[in-house]
């Protein structure tokens, strides 16, 4: 089956359903929910089949908060962060990304504990009942993670932003793709996992919208299920092996 788009997945379902016809997923409520069920099982599969992560590029998500301004999060999409580079350009016109050195959180502690509280250039941040000394005056050198989840660094520059920002990172992790919830998107899957998306997801909005369970449609499933498990195996699985640092 050749891909087909978000929008062609959608116009599938809401014919089986003998729903309204629609040009676009966002013409009714109906399609709307039809493409939130797509979405949903678009996930479900990834999770599912193991789908492998790649390496590439990733920008995190700043707190926004001045009361943690040196704390980020990596993104949902983003499995671990493997280097992380922050511009420390003072000039808007120009760019240098500075390799910022990751250290185990008891290193970072140590590191950060070295600082004295009553310095002009010390903030003392609270990361819940945490207490860090963050200098303030220049540029972060070093980052942990002690949850896996969010990044914490050890300094920000709070004569030119009052928190570390999105825009200026650039790290490799890896990642998997992500829904993109437009007409002519389509779902990035291995071919053969496109056919078990549309009849999930036909099967489930079956369930939810019609509360009509069909046993030609159940059927279905099972038979492109038990397919796209004979493939994984055949290609020795999806699973990538590395170490995480970051999200687990």
């Amino acid at each position: 089956m050749a891909k087909r788009t978000v929008l062609d997945m959608v116009q599938s379902i809401m014919s089986a359903m003998d729903a309204d016809v629609v040009n676009s997923i966002d013409d009714t409520v109906e399609s709307l929910q039809v493409a939130d069920v797509l979405r949903d099982t678009f996930y479900i599969l990834q999770d599912d089949f193991r789908l492998p992560y790649t390496k590439g590029l990733v920008q995190l998500d700043s707190s926004g908060d001045p009361d943690t301004p040196v704390v980020m999060t990596i993104p949902e999409s983003t499995s671990r962060i493997e280097t992380v580079r922050y511009d420390v350009s003072r000039d808007p016109a120009r760019k240098r990304y500075r390799a910022i050195t990751r250290l185990e959180p008891d290193q970072f502690l140590s590191h950060i504990y070295g600082r004295s509280d009553e310095s002009d250039n010390v903030d003392v941040m609270m990361l819940g009942d945490l207490e860090l000394l963050i200098r303030n005056d220049t540029y972060p050198e070093y980052w942990t993670s002690f949850d896996d989840e969010t990044l914490v660094f050890d300094a920000y520059n709070a004569d030119v932003e009052s928190t570390l920002q999105t825009s200026k990172t650039v790290c490799t992790g890896m990642t998997r793709p992500e829904w993109t919830h437009s007409d002519a998107a389509v779902p990035d899957l291995p071919e053969n996992l496109h056919s078990l998306l549309l009849a999930e997801a036909k099967q489930s909005c079956m369930y939810l919208f019609q509360q009509a369970p069909s046993p030609k449609m159940d059927e279905e499933v099972r038979r492109l299920r038990r397919r796209a498990e004979i493939n994984q195996h055949r290609q020795g699985g999806n699973v990538v092996q590395t170490p995480h640092y970051g999200r687990r």
